[in-house]
């Protein structure tokens, strides 16, 4: 999805009043995806996987389906939160995942 940020929704509109501010955002969904290469289920865990546990580090939530190396040679800091990364990022994990030919994304019942 493309998200626009519509405007913005300071603390002091709720109680209690929160320590961050806020947006409200339209999503517009990608009428084609940016991505058609990618499969969207393996995509799907390798996001699940890493926000896991999410104060632990890439390298540590994706371990056993990723390498430390192989996640710095796509030129991604392993020792990153989940939350710091973009979504190319996940892209990049992903594809090489895929590449590897060893993870099978479960069958859906």
């Amino acid at each position: 999805c493309q998200a626009i940020e519509l405007f913005d929704v300071p603390a002091a509109a709720f109680f209690p009043k929160p320590k961050v501010n806020s947006a409200i955002i339209r999503l517009i969904p990608y009428n084609k995806s940016p991505y058609p290469n990618i499969d969207v289920r393996l995509l799907e865990q390798v996001v699940a996987r890493a926000f896991n546990m999410r104060r632990k580090t890439l390298a540590n939530n994706l371990k056993g389906l990723i390498s430390r190396e192989q996640i710095t040679a796509l030129g991604v800091d392993a020792n990153k939160r989940p939350e710091q990364l973009e979504v190319l990022d996940f892209i990049h994990l992903t594809e090489c995942v895929a590449s590897t030919g060893e993870y099978r994304v479960p069958m859906a019942y």
